[in-house]
């Protein structure tokens, strides 16, 4: 049993600074196979992130790059854009005339 979270916070529109959460319910893996178990699953999506284009978070899936978001990133994004949110995103067309 384990609990994986990232918490990001934003420092500037294209730059975020993320802190990492990994919990196990083991009781057969010593502390070192867990540490390496931890940088195994962040290590993978590290580069990933590092190296995502565009760098603002697209509100329209299918600008996504280079594939389209999944089902609950694209209900996540339509909300963001329905509160008009700008800090940090590309807008979708219905939000680049909206305040900031």
């Amino acid at each position: 049993m384990d609990v994986i979270a990232l918490f990001v916070q934003p420092v500037s529109e294209e730059r975020c600074r993320a802190s990492m959460l990994l919990c196990l319910i083991d009781e057969v893996h010593g502390n070192a196979e867990m540490r390496d178990f931890q940088l195994t699953i962040f290590g993978q999506d590290k580069p990933i992130l590092e190296n995502q284009i565009p760098k603002k978070l697209p509100l329209t899936p299918s600008s996504e790059v280079p594939i389209r978001a999944d089902s609950a990133s694209v209900t996540y994004r339509r909300w963001l854009g329905e509160q008009g949110v700008r800090y940090g995103v590309i807008p979708t067309v219905e939000t680049k005339g909206a305040a900031p």
